[in-house]
């Protein structure tokens, strides 16, 4: 049996109201809801920018594009009337960062799993992109493992680390 899945949640929505939940009650509220346009759930760990509830009244003028995406970078450009939150449909994970317009902006995880951008009204270049930081900290250790040995630091041009270890042991009394 194949089932057909009408895709109701768009990559990139602008909302502009939220609601916060404890964790424990996100899904439900959202399961509850007849659809995921016009709000973003937080939960009560994510600290909104703004007090509960709706952040504009006027009708919503956005337009939303993605002009880049690899798998560790997305940029879009997003044109707003109002202050609101960029929703994407891409999964929260630490260490996603955000540049909104030259100037490091927040990511935040709202909808249970999704990626949240808050923006002001205006016109904004927003990129996002992936900083691995057991990446970086393993690409440290293998440069210090390449760099303390050549420093001479327990090792010798005759025998290497061995040879200093038993040179160690028999100026302590060793055999």
């Amino acid at each position: 049996r194949v089932l057909s899945v009408v895709p109701e949640v768009p990559y990139a929505n602008y909302v502009q109201n939220f609601v916060v939940k404890p964790r424990e009650e996100v899904l439900a509220y959202m399961k509850a809801r007849v659809g995921p346009e016009g709000i973003v759930v937080f939960e009560k760990e994510e600290i909104p920018h703004q007090s509960p509830g709706t952040l504009h009244q006027e009708s919503l003028d956005v337009s939303c594009a993605v002009t880049g995406y690899t798998s560790s970078r997305i940029t879009l450009t997003v044109q707003s009337n109002s202050a609101g939150y960029l929703v994407l449909s891409e999964v929260f994970y630490p260490g996603w960062k955000a540049v909104v317009n030259g100037r490091k902006g927040d990511v935040l995880r709202g909808n249970y799993l999704f990626r949240v951008i808050p923006l002001e009204k205006g016109n904004h270049e927003v990129t996002l992109y992936f900083v691995s930081w057991p990446f970086r900290v393993g690409g440290v250790i293998s440069i210090v493992t390449l760099v303390v040995p050549r420093a001479g630091f327990g090792f010798s041009e005759d025998g290497g680390m061995m040879r200093n270890a038993e040179m160690v042991f028999k100026g302590r009394g060793g055999e």
